[in-house]
């Protein structure tokens, strides 16, 4: 799925948000995250852990 796509999913007129998130500039917000939970169709733990482990092993190095 396209980050426009997306984009329009969660009712943001730009991919911004999108972009800064997979780039781990920014986080979701609580609401954003559960909208992509669905939209994706996993839970909070799957998108969360994976960002914060990644994040983690960064902060180590």
């Amino acid at each position: 799925m396209r980050q426009l796509d997306v984009a329009t999913k969660l009712g943001f007129s730009s991919t911004d948000r999108i972009s800064k998130w997979e780039r781990r500039l920014t986080y979701p917000h609580l609401l954003n995250l559960f909208k992509l939970c669905e939209l994706y169709n996993v839970y909070p733990h799957e998108l969360y852990d994976g960002l914060l482990s990644n994040t983690a092993s960064q902060k180590k190095i």
